[in-house]
């Protein structure tokens, strides 16, 4: 004999929705939480090796900004990983959780780098004290452009170089002096942040694994 059994629902189907929606919500939270370093330590190491491949960095280690800015190799190779500790220490990521106008609900992690006031953060790095005055060539190289940096010195590289802080190039009167317009960025356009969008895509694809 067959049994018939009838189930009624009083539940209102909202607040059944609200409960998977809670479940599913905090399954997905807690996944993204644990996956969120993991990612930044991921794209911090990505974002290393845009920014080591650039020509910038093999000029300010072993070419003309190293000399222009009147570095020593050692100093160039300390500033160097200086500036990418700094790039890797802000690069964070977040979760969103975001409900649109006909409440469709959608999460996102959210991976930041180099937010705002991020290049006036990291421009001190990049300066020191000189026999002349304050030398500070990293907020030059990202913020000035072709613009003039130094007024009435220029840089010399002749064959008298007495008083060279690194041995390779003088800072003297007489001129101006402005960064390469080769490597010359601004605040919106510069070697970082032509590192960052260059990265965007394979940034993406870190993400998608994880979600």
């Amino acid at each position: 004999m067959a049994v018939r059994a009838r189930v009624k629902i009083t539940t209102p189907i909202s607040e059944i929705e609200g409960w998977i929606l809670f479940e599913f919500r905090k399954q997905v939270d807690a996944r993204l939480r644990r996956a969120s370093p993991v990612i930044a330590r991921q794209v911090g190491r990505l974002l290393e090796k845009k920014i080591r491949s650039t020509p910038h960095i093999a000029s300010l280690l072993h070419g003309q900004l190293r000399q222009d800015f009147g570095l020593s190799e050692s100093d160039a190779a300390q500033y160097t990983e200086e500036i990418i500790s700094a790039v890797k220490s802000h690069t964070s990521t977040t979760l969103k959780f975001k409900t649109d106008k006909k409440g469709n609900r959608a999460v996102s992690i959210v991976v930041k780098v180099a937010p705002d006031g991020f290049i006036s953060a990291i421009a001190p790095i990049g300066a020191y004290q000189s026999y002349g005055g304050q030398v500070s060539w990293l907020s030059w190289l990202l913020t000035k452009g072709t613009e003039v940096a130094v007024d009435g010195f220029r840089v010399f590289n002749g064959d008298d170089l007495t008083g060279s802080r690194a041995g390779d190039a003088l800072m003297i009167k007489g001129g101006v002096f402005r960064v390469d317009p080769e490597f010359a960025g601004t605040e919106n356009d510069n070697f970082i942040l032509e590192a960052v969008r260059g990265s965007l895509v394979e940034i993406s694809e870190i993400i998608r694994t994880y979600i």
